[in-house]
């Protein structure tokens, strides 16, 4: 009988977890910005667990790719900075 070598994230069969800083490396934002983000933004994932005795915050990936197909600008900082610049240049905080 053959056996097919499962993936790496397959062997327990658990699902593929982003931390904060994983965001941050992903989306390549500081980790303050994000955490202002799950604030402020009522569409952002919630967490499917909290460790660390409430320090570190597990975001489903799935649910995270999701989010982002909504806001591409998160994963390209070139268009993120285009859509800063005209959100300044069209008075939103004025």
């Amino acid at each position: 009988m053959i056996y097919k070598q499962k993936k790496k994230e397959d062997v327990f069969g658990f699902p593929k977890v982003l931390t904060i800083a994983d965001l941050s490396t992903r989306w390549k934002m500081s980790r303050q910005a994000i955490h202002k983000k799950i604030q402020e933004d009522l569409l952002f994932p919630m967490p499917v667990q909290i460790v660390s005795n409430g320090k570190i915050k597990l975001f489903l990936f799935v649910d995270i790719e999701k989010y982002e197909k909504n806001r591409p600008w998160l994963l390209d900082i070139n268009y993120r900075n285009e859509r800063q610049l005209w959100i300044y240049k069209n008075g939103f905080f004025k």
